[in-house]
């Protein structure tokens, strides 16, 4: 008897490692490296709330990974679909950057056929994720246009829509969407901000400083200029919080970015 194959439209995020070569050039150990696939499965399966009710469309985010590249992929008919794969990236993002050494990715967003069995994966939304990725990510960050992002809205009339694209999305500045990883609400203790966007601020300036290389210099001046204007946002949302003048107090980000841009 013919086997009937599942191929299916998918929101499919293509999501590639950045200086993935360099820790194995370098011969960073192989807990190190690991160590970064590890944070890779532990938040792809990850979960977020709405109103206190656990959004079960998240349940339903699948991922495989690659060598230096991760596929996350969700049924395009599941409500809450887009939003859930927009949020899984997010927390990947943030999972990265935050760590002690952070680590940079890029991907594409894309809506197509996909097929999925066992080690084999393939489809027409795989390959549109990968070009996206490959061609315009270009900088450390998640992106799908705006045509994908009205159509996910369309289809998507729940109550929770409104509240998950505030938070998670962005529209850059060649007018694209991206994934909006540096979002407040997604670091859950307010003190931590400040030493969170330190790291990553002197993680951007140690490679400003030692390369002449005009595509790797163009990703570090993108996220430093990212985390100047989610800083500036975020300050003036945490001095309305109890004690959150005392904790701008304690951020210099700004200061010291504003030093090294003259």
């Amino acid at each position: 008897m013919e086997i009937k194959r599942d191929y299916t439209e998918h929101y499919v995020a293509f999501i590639d490692i950045l200086g993935f070569k360099d820790l194995l050039d370098n011969k960073e150990s192989c807990d190190a490296i690991f160590s970064v696939f590890q944070c890779l499965m532990d938040n792809s399966q990850t979960k977020m709330f709405y109103n206190g009710e656990d959004v079960s469309a998240f349940d339903h985010v699948k991922h495989y990974i690659m060598s230096d590249s991760i596929v996350l992929y969700i049924r395009a008919d599941i409500e809450e679909a887009f939003f859930a794969l927009v949020g899984t990236c997010l927390y990947l993002q943030k999972s990265l950057l935050y760590r002690q050494k952070p680590v940079l990715v890029r991907g594409g967003i894309a809506k197509g056929p996909l097929f999925v069995e066992e080690q084999i994966i393939f489809g027409k939304g795989l390959s549109d994720a990968y070009i996206i990725e490959s061609t315009s990510a270009i900088y450390p960050r998640i992106v799908f246009n705006k045509r994908l992002y009205e159509d996910a809205k369309k289809n998507n009339q729940s109550p929770k829509r409104t509240y998950w694209e505030a938070l998670t999305i962005r529209e850059d500045s060649d007018e694209l969407c991206f994934v909006h990883y540096l979002a407040l609400n997604y670091v859950r203790a307010l003190d931590k901000i400040p030493a969170l966007f330190e790291n990553v601020f002197e993680f951007c300036q140690q490679h400003l400083d030692s390369t002449y290389n005009k595509s790797v210099r163009e990703k570090y001046l993108w996220l430093k200029k990212y985390i100047q204007n989610e800083t500036d946002l975020q300050k003036q949302l945490i001095k309305n919080y109890p004690g959150g003048k005392e904790l701008i107090g304690k951020w210099v980000i700004n200061d010291r970015m504003k030093r090294n841009n003259k």
